[in-house]
């Protein structure tokens, strides 16, 4: 199977696409997974998805505008899951495993970040990860200097502050306070790169900022490195999900109420089980042979395509690619019309074409329905020599394909024994 045909095909199925609440979160938080952690008391694990997306997160999760909660396929069927409000949950009962900020390697170059806002904060910390020497300037006398006057916002807390901080002021990025920008740092200066986030900022979302804050870095980044500033960058950013939700038989549950603020822990598991998980799967729950396998068609695509284009090892969809009733069914289910039929009787030719598919499998079925056409099947033949029989020899498969000897013995006896002719 060539790549363009497998492509074609697993570009049809949309099962493992993210869903809109995770493509329409700019900094796309993993947001079926926390819900999936927490909803099975996992809050550690919970933490550990938040903070793998969300700079800052303790800032985000109380001042984020929450544009996934607007997509929620929840918010018809009883409310939208209160997505903030579960990574607040988790980020409060693993307050002492906030992350350590590392390098992965060490580079000489040196790179300059104005700012005072998330934006240069998020920059830099990329910047650092990255292995660069990071210089923050920092506008204010304290860090982040435009985000303090959000205290009281949702309950953001100076300690939640200063939570958000810590890793970055326990690294080794060099802080410079009270920046005026009179003698502002230029390349040249010490610095082989200076990224000035003042004023980017403006207008934008806590998460919009976080958002920009990292592709700039990562423009950056690539930059430094020669590399190509596009490639790979197609879904940065907000993006309209491709997942086809199933939302069949689903009943509407209304949301949680919270104690206060945030949900203790009880409530939070309970909100975070209210999420559909979206996935389509249509084709699946319709089709005992698509759901034998206990998969879905994109990945059934690529192990049939990698067991027909394999040289060595033991090739496994044999069976599947020969289970395939080619009803259609799958095509006519599917949004975007992907057809396995196809794509199995593809695999069957290739496999026999190579001389991988072994005889047994398909040889009999094709004989025996080339002899049931054959002139030497009837419903009734005469005793041979005869044109017609007053007597019938009717043995049965059973006995035909366990004795055959004995039903040629038994024909030779009746022969012997009986007037008239035997059919």
């Amino acid at each position: 199977m060539e790549r363009k045909e497998i492509r074609y095909y697993e570009d049809k199925c949309t099962q493992n696409e993210p869903p809109n609440c995770t493509t329409q979160c700019p900094l796309h938080l993993d947001v079926k997974s926390l819900m999936a952690a927490v909803a099975g008391g996992r809050f550690r694990e919970g933490a550990k998805i938040v903070y793998k997306s969300l700079p800052f997160p303790r800032l985000i999760a109380h001042l984020c505008p929450s544009p996934c909660r607007k997509v929620c396929e929840r918010q018809t069927l009883g409310g939208s899951i209160d997505i903030p409000g579960i990574e607040r949950a988790v980020l409060d009962l693993d307050r002492g495993n906030h992350p350590v900020l590392r390098q992965i390697a060490q580079r000489q170059e040196r790179i300059a970040v104005i700012g005072n806002d998330l934006t240069g904060l998020v920059a830099a910390t990329f910047l650092y990860e990255k292995g660069y020497q990071v210089t923050y300037f920092e506008v204010g006398e304290k860090l982040g200097s435009a985000l303090w006057p959000f205290l009281g916002v949702n309950g953001l807390s100076e300690q939640d502050l200063m939570l958000d901080f810590e890793p970055f002021l326990h690294s080794n990025i060099i802080v410079e306070y009270r920046y005026d920008g009179a003698y502002p740092p230029r390349e040249g200066d010490g610095f082989d790169r200076v990224y000035n986030s003042i004023a980017s900022g403006q207008s934008l979302s806590i998460i919009e900022m976080a958002a920009k804050g990292r592709s700039a870095a990562i423009t950056l980044d690539r930059e430094m490195k020669n590399a190509s500033l596009t490639e790979g960058r197609e879904n940065e950013g907000v993006y309209e999900s491709r997942l086809n939700v199933n939302k069949g038989g689903v009943e509407s549950a209304p949301p949680i109420q919270r104690l206060g603020d945030d949900y203790d822990r009880d409530g939070a598991i309970a909100e975070a089980g209210r999420c559909l998980q979206c996935q389509c799967m249509l084709c699946v729950e319709q089709c005992p042979f698509l759901a034998q396998y206990g998969s879905y068609p994109k990945k059934y695509v690529r192990e049939i395509a990698n067991n027909v284009n394999m040289t060595l090892g033991v090739r496994q969809t044999k069976n599947m690619v020969n289970s395939c009733a080619y009803c259609g069914l799958c095509g006519e289910i599917c949004p975007n019309g992907l057809d396995m039929t196809g794509v199995c009787f593809m695999g069957k030719e290739e496999l026999v074409a190579k001389g991988a598919m072994p005889e047994t499998i398909h040889d009999f079925p094709i004989r025996d329905m080339v002899f049931s056409n054959s002139s030497e099947c009837a419903f009734f033949l005469p005793q041979p020599g005869q044109k017609e029989s007053r007597n019938l020899f009717f043995p049965g498969c059973q006995m035909i394909g366990l004795r055959p000897v004995l039903v040629e013995k038994a024909y030779d006896f009746l022969l012997t024994h009986l007037a008239d002719g035997v059919g």
